[in-house]
């Protein structure tokens, strides 16, 4: 984080007092937690492998239509998974 410009990378919905939470907390720990849930898989997965692949319980799933990272279209399909699914498209977001 040394070399990190946070006067051109910071993005305008952040602020230098959220930025700097963010940096103080990732210069304690680091990737651990992250690394760590990687480092556990097969546990993970030994322990998990009796559950479903389907949510049985009423979910909701919020979409941004213009979201670059995960398009409306990501959600096509997730009531194969979602029993009791409702989608709300917020347009122009």
């Amino acid at each position: 984080l040394r070399s990190f410009d946070v006067s051109t990378a910071r993005p305008s919905v952040m602020s230098d007092d959220a930025l700097n939470f963010y940096i103080q907390q990732f210069e304690q720990t680091g990737f651990r937690g992250a690394v760590n849930w990687y480092r556990n898989f097969d546990t993970n997965w030994a322990e998990t492998e009796w559950q479903t692949d389907r949510l049985e319980l009423p979910c909701l799933m919020v979409l941004a239509e213009l979201d670059p990272v995960l398009p409306p279209s990501a959600a096509d399909g997730m009531e194969r998974y979602v029993m009791d699914l409702e989608k709300v498209l917020i347009r122009d977001s």
